[in-house]
């Protein structure tokens, strides 16, 4: 597999960014966030990927690297595979009894991911 790349990265600490406070941090569906460039709004994981990725300007290989790295750690696909097929982050954000800081936990996690 190797390394996450340093733009996966960037990726994954954007949206860390974006959803660092709770409030920032949609629990149930996408959140009101409907631009990359909306501020104020919440925003469920897999968009805080998303619209971190935009906002960096990256490649949508960082963005599907990034998603690797979190489906890797919940187990939505093996190890050995760097690309995910199209499974969804959302119902994992959005499982009843999901908090704020398993969400956070899981970005630091896939982040620091090698």
């Amino acid at each position: 597999m190797g390394s996450l790349s340093e733009d996966a990265k960037r990726v994954l600490g954007g949206a860390l960014e974006l959803i660092a406070d709770e409030s920032a941090w949609s629990p149930r569906g996408p959140g009101s966030a409907r631009h990359y460039g909306d501020d104020g709004c919440t925003r469920c994981a897999l968009v805080a990927l998303e619209h971190a990725q935009m906002r960096a300007g990256l490649e949508f290989s960082a963005l599907m690297r990034a998603r690797a790295a979190c489906y890797r750690l919940i187990g939505h696909i093996p190890p050995e595979m760097e690309i995910p097929p199209q499974v969804m982050l959302g119902p994992w954000n959005d499982a009843s009894g999901r908090t704020h800081a398993e969400v956070l936990d899981l970005l630091r996690r896939a982040k620091e991911a090698s």
